[in-house]
């Protein structure tokens, strides 16, 4: 993280993760509200469940893109609400 001069955060979830010493920059955090966190992020990096997928999507300037470009797309048109 460093390198690239940003910094991180790692959801503990029920897999405890980041328990042991984390890189200057990586911070462990616990249960949170994804929609008051993701607009703060520059990027999401995630397990891939429809939730978490459809908040990130929610929150970003390409999942709105995606929306518009989707909105016709049957497949998605129950995701992206």
């Amino acid at each position: 993280m460093t390198r690239v001069g940003c910094r991180a955060l790692i959801g503990r979830g029920w897999a405890a993760l980041g328990d042991g010493p984390l890189p200057e920059g990586v911070l462990a955090i616990g249960a949170v509200s994804h929609p008051s966190l993701f607009p703060r992020c520059a990027a999401v990096v995630h397990h891939g469940g429809t939730g978490t997928t459809t908040t990130a999507g929610r929150a970003s300037e390409l999942g709105a893109r995606l929306r518009a470009e989707a909105a016709e797309s049957d497949p998605v048109r129950g995701l992206i609400g």
